[in-house]
């Protein structure tokens, strides 16, 4: 019963939508350049190589190239075309880092002058959180697939148990069937060996008498 809650709990987390992933926050952090606004997202079931990794493929999409500081760990993308916040290009830097088992990972906008937040870009914001949105449902979709993938392999490694056991159980029925003919067999013997050992007692019985008979006839004959 215990299991089957527990596998009940799986499904209902594998099963939940993307938006229930995709919680943006908003907040000023710190990095190389200082202290200004930023959005990030807490990323589950996922290791911060990946995220960085897919962060510097999804820039792509806005036609910047982004390049890593090993030293801050910082991914900086410049004059990226993101329509909707901005009409001019737009410098962004991301910083992935793990926290707790989890993958934090925190984006600032420049917009040019100013780093985008929701007191002075209420129009521009919702542009930054569709983003990081998309990005987010990427990574639950690659975290998504390697779950798929040791889940199979469980389910194989299952199979295998449950394979091995009805081989073990035909082989038991099997052996079961040839000692139940193997009884029927030694019960008919039982049967024969009985009847013949009925008859042998008979005989042994008459030659008894033939013996007491014949030892009668000779003590007569003495006398």
């Amino acid at each position: 019963m215990k299991n089957f809650i527990l596998l009940l709990i799986t499904i209902a987390i594998y099963c939940a939508p993307i938006s229930s992933f995709a919680q943006i926050e908003e907040g000023e952090q710190s990095f190389k350049k200082g202290s200004f606004n930023s959005f990030y997202v807490t990323l589950s079931n996922i290791d911060q190589e990946t995220v960085e990794e897919e962060w510097m493929k999804f820039m792509k999409n806005y036609k910047s190239k982004g390049k890593k500081n090993k030293d801050t760990n910082e991914m900086f993308s410049d004059n990226a075309e993101i329509r909707g916040m901005s009409n001019n290009s737009i410098d962004v830097t991301a910083v992935a880092h793990q926290v707790e088992g989890n993958v934090v990972l925190k984006v600032w906008f420049d917009l040019g002058g100013a780093y985008l937040n929701t007191q002075e870009h209420p129009d521009n914001v919702p542009f930054a959180t569709k983003m990081l949105e998309r990005f987010t449902k990427i990574i639950v979709l690659i975290s998504e697939e390697k779950e798929l993938e040791r889940q199979k392999n469980i389910k194989n490694d299952m199979k295998k148990e449950t394979d091995k056991l009805k081989n073990e159980i035909s082989n038991i029925k099997s052996d079961i069937e040839k000692l139940k003919a193997k009884l029927t067999e030694k019960e008919t013997e039982l049967d024969t060996t009985t009847l013949i050992l009925e008859q042998k007692t008979e005989k042994l019985n008459a030659q008894k008498e033939v013996v007491r008979a014949i030892k009668a006839k000779i003590e007569e004959l003495k006398n």
